[in-house]
């Protein structure tokens, strides 16, 4: 692999070695593979040393995926296609250390107020206002009480947590930080940084001052890190062993049958033999209940603790698509609220309609008669009912559809990329639209047919690769035509989608594409009092033409200002989109295969026999001279 760093000895090490060569800068393996400022190292490690020069990563243009490492250790972000000298980096098998006999693991309890996982005992802090406290105040805190900040060693903690924190309405640190090197990452404990959980473009060191970390609470993110500044104020996670001086704790109440376990007001059951998912179905209503139902990110986390240890790949949930209507729909008739697909799903293959949780927590639509092991589910919770249609209509120029308004421009005048036209709909308090429906595609493509213009709804690939809708409704409806999505034409990927005017079925298309567009808002939230919004056209006269000798009115003048002020919003918002919106992870298309971290060698051409490279012979840093 390109090589990666993971502290500054292996960094003095490479900056020896590359002294030995001419060349101001090499290729190293991190980069970013989704939006900007997440960047991986291609060898999969954890990222836990960084090395960037002053402003960079910056992404410049949204076109610097990849990193170089100048001659005196410093990295910047660079585009891909750039012609570089590159270091490898090749693990050797070496005999194996001597070790000691395991540590046995500890025997005990939790205090009653704290909450057990496997040995581990967790407790958060920060409900009230006045128990939040900073970095350090919340270490000295859990110190005094013979814990750490929580260290989130694998991914089972982290989802364990992220279960915890549905009642949680605050950030809450923990305890990672790079407090003593500001280069480089630490746990409290001094254990190895195996698993990281990073939100997009994090960390930053914002300010030169974010040497904490903290796990944040909004939904859409919740449990993803941030690097933030160590005396803001906020809750906080403790954890340590447990402990034979504890008494036992009462037994929680399950008020579950007999063989389910209760989150909130659920209850769930894991199957134990793997069948198709019309035996597991049969088997969950044998209890009177359904294959599970998945409502948010909570219970998304606490099923995936369920899922630890089995030693299985995946396991059903109560999910299928309707061979009708096309959605995907809750086998209890729960509405779909939340959705977890894995990179590039549902891709909707032939025989395929039953959706199956994998080991890894992402959801893939997959043939029924796959035998995996089944989720059972029933809760307590009362099924939500249609929502009334709001009072109030909807404003000139915009269409009606239940308790929605839908604006569909598509004239020679109101072509725009696809970051251009969702900064016009919100403009208008709405978003590019989302489609939950075949009923609601069919209404759109009833006015977009006599347009004959290809339209751009709200529907984009994230950072995982998966699709989801940019209003953050969950996708629970495809319509894709034939081979779509292709995900890339020639060198060009695709990352957002459109609606053919002849059919009403979808494409994935280069989204800085002009073309037409839909607005959706709920009545309640719709802005109608702005004027109608167009991206303005610039156009410069050339040195010494009439318009420059001529001079040009004051109500001219107004008119360019106005207009260049427009473009530049515009302008901006393209650019913002650029840098958040970077390239999505290559995805093998064998299904068999996990998605690649790697990147292709765009300087190897066909019927080249060699390539020149950088050997380091050793990373023993004793070895320098």
């Amino acid at each position: 692999y390109l090589v990666s760093i993971h502290g500054r000895d292996e960094q003095d090490k490479l900056i020896y070695y590359a002294s030995a060569y001419s060349y101001s800068s090499h290729w190293i393996g991190i980069r970013e593979y989704d939006i900007s400022g997440t960047y991986v190292w291609a060898d999969s490690t954890p990222l836990d040393f960084e090395n960037w020069n002053v402003g960079e990563p910056n992404d410049a243009n949204g076109e610097e995926q990849c990193a170089e490492m100048y001659s005196d250790g410093l990295w910047n972000d660079v585009n891909c296609e750039n012609a570089l000298t590159f270091i490898c980096k090749q693990v050797y098998t070496e005999p194996a250390p001597y070790t000691r006999a395991p540590t046995p693991a500890p025997s005990g309890y939790c205090p009653s107020d704290w909450d057990q996982l496997d040995h581990r005992c967790y407790k958060f802090y920060g409900q009230n206002q006045y128990d939040r406290k900073t970095w350090y105040d919340a270490q000295e805190n859990c110190q005094a009480q013979g814990a750490d900040l929580a260290i989130i060693y694998d991914r089972k903690i982290q989802s364990y947590l992220i279960s915890k924190m549905k009642d949680v309405e605050f950030e809450v640190y923990i305890g990672l930080s790079d407090i003593s090197d500001t280069e480089q990452f630490y746990w409290v404990d001094g254990a190895p940084i195996d698993y990281t959980n990073w939100n997009s473009g994090e960390p930053n060191e914002s300010g030169g001052e974010e040497d904490c970390v903290e796990m944040v609470w909004n939904q859409q993110v919740v449990g993803k890190w941030n690097d933030i500044i160590c005396t803001q104020e906020s809750g906080y996670v403790c954890q340590k062993n447990i402990d034979a001086s504890n008494s036992e704790p009462t037994p929680v109440e399950n008020n579950c049958d007999d063989g389910y376990v209760p989150f909130h007001e659920s209850c769930f059951r894991v199957l134990t033999s793997e069948t198709s998912f019309q035996t597991a179905a049969a088997t969950c209503q044998s209890d009177g209940y359904d294959l599970a139902s998945i409502m948010d990110v909570y219970e998304q986390s606490f099923v995936e603790t369920l899922l630890y240890g089995t030693n299985a790949d995946a396991f059903w949930i109560g999910m299928t698509q309707n061979g009708v209507s096309g959605e995907y729909e809750w086998l209890d008739g729960w509405p779909v609220s939340y959705t977890n697909w894995a990179a590039m799903e549902p891709s909707q293959g032939s025989n395929e309609g039953c959706i199956a949780l994998t080991v890894n927590g992402t959801w893939d639509d997959t043939g029924c008669s796959s035998n995996y092991r089944g989720i059972c589910k029933y809760t307590s919770l009362v099924k939500p009912t249609l929502p009334p249609e709001t009072p109030g209509s909807c404003p000139m120029d915009w269409l009606t559809y239940g308790n929605d308004c839908l604006l569909i421009r598509a004239g020679a005048g109101d072509q725009a990329s696809f970051p251009e036209a969702q900064y016009i709909c919100r403009t208008y308090g709405a978003q590019l639209s989302s489609i939950h429906s075949k009923a609601e595609n069919d209404f759109i493509l009833s006015t977009v047919q006599a347009t004959n213009t290809d339209v751009w709804i709200g529907l984009d690939r994230d950072l995982n690769g998966a699709y989801r809708w940019v209003d953050g409704s969950s996708v629970n409806y495809l319509n894709w035509a034939d081979n779509e999505p292709s995900y890339q034409a020639g060198d060009i990927e695709e990352l957002c989608v459109e609606m053919y005017p002849s059919s009403g079925l979808w494409n994935d298309r280069e989204c800085l594409q002009k073309q037409g567009y839909v607005c959706k808002a709920s009545k309640n939230t719709l802005n109608p009092s702005l004027p109608p919004f167009t991206v303005p056209a610039i156009t410069t006269a050339k040195e010494g033409s009439p318009e420059e000798q001529t001079g040009v009115s004051s109500g001219g003048v107004a008119g360019i200002v106005i207009g260049v002020l427009a473009a530049v919003v515009v302008a901006v918002m393209v650019v913002i989109f650029l840098m958040y919106r970077g390239k999505s992870p290559a995805v093998s298309k064998d299904p068999g295969l996990p998605p690649s971290i790697g990147f292709d060698n765009a300087l190897y051409k066909s019927g080249e026999k060699e390539v020149s490279t950088v050997k380091i012979e050793s990373m023993d840093p004793t070895s320098l001279a």
